[in-house]
């Protein structure tokens, strides 16, 4: 599975645009820059149904694609087009091409990384590749995380328990930048996108909601409240996020391909994602009597009302909610956790 954030370009003395975890555009964190976000792009792009790149460079993307525009290349085919492109341009960028094979039911993996790459070794994870400005902090906030809880997985099969445990992680990434802006302080985050392989092909994981709660226990009772709801939906190779605060305010974010503008989608404009989805995440993080903080995040496919998760979003009011059950189960594994610390 590959994710990437959000490519945030900036330039000097410009207007700022807002960000799904900061609506301000991060002001109060870049208050001492002259550069301002303005435009969201994305880094993520699936050439080929068994070809996908992650990479911030346009020309060398627009180059591949040029190279073989219909047939993927198998990975000699790469490997030489790779040799002989111009060094100069490689020394700059970093890019990780990812070829799948299928070989009945198995699949093959070949992985081509350009510029630096750290490679780590996780509990949860196994072997992690990461690259660009966020690469060793992206390590140390999954090192932090684990053994966050994550109940429960609602399918056996592999592919869901990798999309459940990486979404868990990203959500637990996205509360704390709302909290803090760590991330963004160090030019990375603002929003992911995820990537997997799957009917014999790279697709973009897409119509899912994070549900982001934050809460303090008092005596025998959990105080809480929401900090932000995130909807991630594409308009064909569009990404759109619409996120709100529960404070007033509620945003719509456009993150486009980067050989894209917005003319290329002005005889079909997206329209504003609903907030229900086929895949719902939660996660709370909540602090108990000793200031400890302990992270729960439950994954839901499908109608969200079955697992006690109430969402009604009718274009005019938002609603969010939780069933008295959901709340009871939460609270028993938060107090089994604190007798067992």
């Amino acid at each position: 599975m590959l994710i990437s954030d959000i490519l945030i370009t900036a330039q000097k003395d410009a207007n700022r645009i807002g960000l799904p975890t900061q609506f301000d555009g991060a002001r109060q964190l870049f208050s001492t820059s002259l550069h301002a976000p303005v435009q969201l792009l994305q880094k993520v792009y699936i050439t080929h149904s068994n070809v996908c790149k992650v990479s911030e460079m346009y020309t060398f993307i627009k180059s591949v694609r040029a190279f073989f525009p219909k047939e993927a290349p198998t990975p000699d085919e790469l490997e030489k087009f790779i040799s002989s492109y111009d060094p100069e341009k490689l020394q700059d960028i970093f890019a990780l091409i990812t070829i799948a094979e299928v070989n009945g039911s198995k699949v093959n993996y070949e992985h081509f990384r350009l510029g630096s790459w750290v490679q780590s070794n996780t509990p949860s994870f196994g072997t992690v590749w990461t690259s660009g400005s966020g690469a060793k902090d992206f390590i140390a906030r999954l090192d932090a995380l684990e053994g966050a809880e994550m109940k429960p997985i609602v399918a056996e099969d592999h592919h869901t328990i990798a999309l459940a445990s990486n979404l868990s992680y990203l959500s637990s990434f996205l509360m704390h930048e709302i909290a803090s802006g760590e991330t963004l302080l160090n030019r990375w985050g603002a929003g992911y996108e995820l990537t997997f392989f799957a009917d014999d092909k790279f697709q973009k994981l897409d119509d899912f909601t994070f549900i982001l709660c934050s809460g303090v226990i008092r005596g025998n009772g959990l105080d809480f409240g929401y900090r932000r709801i995130m909807k991630y939906k594409y308009h064909e190779d569009l990404l759109v996020i619409r996120a709100n605060d529960f404070n007033g305010s509620d945003k719509n974010f456009t993150v486009l391909p980067i050989d894209k503008s917005f003319v290329n989608y002005s005889a079909s404009p997206p329209k504003i994602p609903n907030y229900k989805s086929e895949i719902i995440i939660v996660l709370f993080l909540i602090q108990d009597e000793e200031n400890a903080i302990h992270g729960y995040s439950y994954l839901k496919f499908g109608d969200a009302k079955d697992a006690g998760i109430m969402i009604d979003d009718d274009g005019v009011e938002l609603k969010v909610g939780f069933s008295e059950n959901f709340l009871k189960e939460l609270m028993r594994r938060v107090e089994f956790d604190v007798k067992r610390d």
